[in-house]
């Protein structure tokens, strides 16, 4: 298959290096200590974030993937714009740790998180020092990745797609950190390289459309640094590679659009993943103009304490002639492109919103673990150990990453409230961590799920208006229409054709719920409490800006809905 045979070896981007100096015994004993340490830190972030309640997106999806579970297909049966991958993830944590907040919670950490810090920590693993220092070097990068994801992003913004892009992405990085070099890379490595590339290509598609970006900037890297030495061999590498990556990313999207098809879903889910998302795409940006999308893009400087700035102008710095080693340049001019590429994934979506910028942890992870696996390899040369220690580094990267963080603030909030729940020990002895202003607090949650639960039986339907999901998750209770949130049908930012209206009508009419859950502000007709008040509801009780409301039996339905 390949000619001559040539060396295979997993460190495709190493260079030769001389033995390792010795360690004085307590520089190895401090930096054992400090990285138990940062170890430690990552492990209480992690532990916390398990007790994390539903936001509003983990309950759209978590709703979607439970009625999976139990026989419903998403888009026939279900209402979201977002690709069926995260579904899928909510319905495999549900199957594996039950049917709470903590399956999709546990999952992420440890299918998601720990896995793709562990990769990137491979991926950037010093070869000329000690195999002590290799595995503190991994350890280290792991605590860094899982402080970055913690300490940025708080329980609304994570278990989100965009953490499952990120596993894709280190797996990407990983690939490409390993088989790049042409000149060391067999054929045959070339060849599973493109096929990884191929398989996130899959993937990404089927979590994030947009994070896409991400993958493409893969192959583009893995593509220049394979090209051949005349340019029919160049020609012939690229063909090659854009074939193994088609078979892969066909391996991955051939089965699930089978599995859409024979569900009769396919039209369904070619109308919201194109159609909807495609007008969705076009309303509700947060920037106004160019400039402001500009201003956006550099939040993602403030977003993590700065932390990118620095790492930019390191690696630009080290590209310089005569700086970083081949092998460490080609590193850095990885983990440069990706974050470009992260960041026009973020502005492709035209949002902005916080997790959004989740895209950027592997990238910026990489760039950190690159720049410690130069500095540890440097010193490993050197009589004289003056050099700048990378435990010294990785403290303050840990510090800069956690200070003043909406991930640090969540967790220190439910650390506060620790000797509540341990005397307790109840979950909604945390409660009070989540009370986040612009959104209703866990505690309304709850007393609304109390009522829902006291005036329906696990058979009723319920309907809760607006974009309060995790309403049906509290109190288990399902709604049997498509569009079990309505800003789809109610909100005009949307867009949204008349046949959504129109379908959303005829499935009320055709089993009224027993519950509504409607507003008792001024909201549209479609989920304001008045509009079902006078279609024979009466209200029960009233909790925040909710009225609950009860279908009388004796009074006749209408034939049209009011909206």
């Amino acid at each position: 298959m390949s000619g001559a045979p040539e060396t295979p070896t997993s460190d495709a981007l190493t260079s030769d290096a001389e033995a390792p100096t010795s360690r004085p015994r307590s520089e190895r004993a401090e930096h054992a200590v400090a990285t138990v340490g940062l170890v430690l830190l990552a492990t209480c972030l992690a532990l916390v974030s398990l007790t994390y309640p539903h936001g509003r997106d983990q309950a759209t999806h978590g709703y979607i993937g439970l009625r999976w579970l139990e026989g419903a297909v998403p888009y026939r049966d279900t209402f979201d714009i977002k690709p069926p991958g995260v579904f899928f993830a909510h319905t495999v944590g549900y199957a594996l740790f039950g049917r709470t907040p903590f399956a999709i919670r546990a999952l992420d950490l440890l299918v998601s998180i720990l896995p793709s810090g562990l990769l990137l920590g491979l991926a950037t693993r010093p070869r000329s020092t000690t195999g002590g220092d290799r595995t503190r070097h991994v350890a280290t990068v792991m605590a860094l990745y899982v402080m970055l994801y913690f300490g940025t992003f708080d329980y609304w913004c994570s278990a989100q797609s965009e953490t499952w892009c990120n596993l894709v992405t280190s797996i990407a990085i990983h690939s490409a950190a390993t088989s790049s070099h042409a000149s060391r890379a067999t054929r045959v490595l070339r060849r599973r390289a493109a096929f990884v590339q191929g398989i996130g290509v899959g993937l990404m598609l089927l979590f994030k459309p947009p994070a896409l970006v991400v993958s493409l900037g893969c192959i583009a890297f893995l593509i220049h640094a394979q090209r051949g030495p005349t340019h029919k061999d160049t020609a012939r590498n690229v063909l090659e590679f854009a074939l193994m990556s088609l078979l892969g990313a066909t391996m991955v999207l051939a089965p699930v659009l089978a599995y859409f098809a024979s569900k009769g879903a396919l039209g369904a889910m070619f109308d919201v993943l194109v159609t909807t998302t495609a007008r969705y795409a076009k309303t509700g940006s947060t920037a106004a103009s160019f400039v402001d999308s500009i201003g956006e893009l550099l939040m993602a400087f403030a977003t993590f304490n700065g932390l990118p700035l620095f790492l930019i102008v390191g690696a630009v710095l080290r590209l310089r002639p005569g700086g970083a080693q081949p092998d460490a340049a080609m590193r850095y001019r990885l983990g440069l492109g990706l974050v470009g590429a992260a960041a026009v994934a973020v502005a492709a979506q035209r949002k902005f919103f916080l997790y959004h910028w989740l895209l950027e942890l592997p990238p910026l992870t990489f760039l950190m673990g690159t720049a410690l696996q130069e500095l540890s390899e440097k010193r490993s040369k050197l009589k004289h150990l003056s050099a700048p220690r990378p435990l010294h580094i990785a403290l303050l990267a840990a510090v800069v990453l956690l200070v003043g963080g909406d991930g640090t603030d969540n967790v220190l909030r439910v650390l506060a409230r620790g000797p509540a729940f341990v005397s307790s020990r109840n979950l909604e002895a945390l409660d009070p961590a989540f009370e986040d202003p612009g959104h209703y607090s866990v505690s309304e949650y709850r007393a609304l799920a109390r009522h829902i639960t006291a005036h329906s039986a696990p058979t009723d339907d319920v309907l809760v208006r607006g974009f309060e999901p995790q309403l049906y998750l509290m109190a288990g209770r399902r709604y049997h229409g498509r569009h079990f949130w309505s800003l789809f049908v109610s909100g005009s930012v949307f867009s949204q054709p008349e046949h959504f209206r129109d379908e959303d009508c005829r499935a009320f009419l055709s089993a009224p719920p027993k519950l509504v859950l409607a507003f008792n502000t001024d909201r549209p007709a479609i989920e304001a409490s008045r509009s079902y008040e006078g279609m024979g509801y009466r209200k029960i009780a009233v909790v925040a800006v909710f009225d609950v409301l009860e279908r009388d039996i004796a009074v006749l339905m209408p034939t049209e809905c009011p909206w």
